[in-house]
């Protein structure tokens, strides 16, 4: 049997560069891990909010095609869910946004119309914009949930069809309602009477004729 002739401080040198070689190692299959998990995360994150973006195009072509069959107007307000599902191709899953019941915002529609909107309506005013849970509500930003269902924002779908994510220091900046043409009233200029010059010639007594 063969015993160790090193000395304890050589063997304690060794086992520091082990350590010292390990470490690295350590930190590196660490920084993996996280990096990893940081990185399907933003994976999975961008993949919701894209298949957000496709329910809110899909529910705005379902609403041209509502206008075209209807006189050019769009689902009336108080019932655009439940006239969409009458006479669209659509199902309640269209209606759901995945990251809302994430956070445990149970409801039926993640959704709200702008009761402003109008086909003929400017390209950059809001249509569908994701709110707080319901079905068939409409208004502005009033029902815009208190916290994002995604990191980037909010997603809203302009009258043109364009899908956006607003941050939330770019929400003022959202068209809600058509601005009306201002007119400037026209004044009319006061109307000044011309009275004839002789009018303004002082009287000077009778005619001599008269006298």
């Amino acid at each position: 049997m063969q015993t160790d002739t090193r000395s304890p401080k050589r063997r304690d040198r060794i086992w520091q560069i082990v350590v010292i070689m390990l470490v690295p190692v350590l930190l590196w299959l660490l920084y993996g891990s996280i990096y990893g998990r940081r990185h399907d995360a933003r994976k999975l994150a961008l993949v919701r909010r894209l298949v957000c973006g496709i329910r809110l195009s899909t529910l705005g072509k379902a609403m041209n095609h509502y206008a075209i069959e209807f006189d050019n107007r769009y689902p009336a307000p108080g019932r655009w869910c439940d006239l969409l599902l009458k006479h669209a191709e659509l199902s309640e899953h269209d209606f759901i946004c995945r990251p809302a019941l994430a956070k445990d915002v149970e409801a039926r529609c993640h959704y709200a119309m702008n009761p402003n909107a109008e086909p003929n309506s400017p390209p950059d005013l809001v249509l569908l914009f994701e709110s707080k849970g319901g079905w068939n509500q409409f208004g502005g930003p009033e029902l815009l949930p208190p916290e994002p269902y995604h990191e980037e924002g909010v997603s809203v779908l302009l009258n043109n069809g364009d899908v956006k994510s607003i941050g939330a220091g770019q929400l003022a900046e959202l068209n809600w309602k058509a601005e009306e043409p201002n007119i400037t009233p026209q004044v009319e200029a006061p109307r000044i009477s011309r009275r004839p010059a002789n009018d303004y010639l002082p009287t000077r007594g009778k005619d001599r004729s008269e006298r």
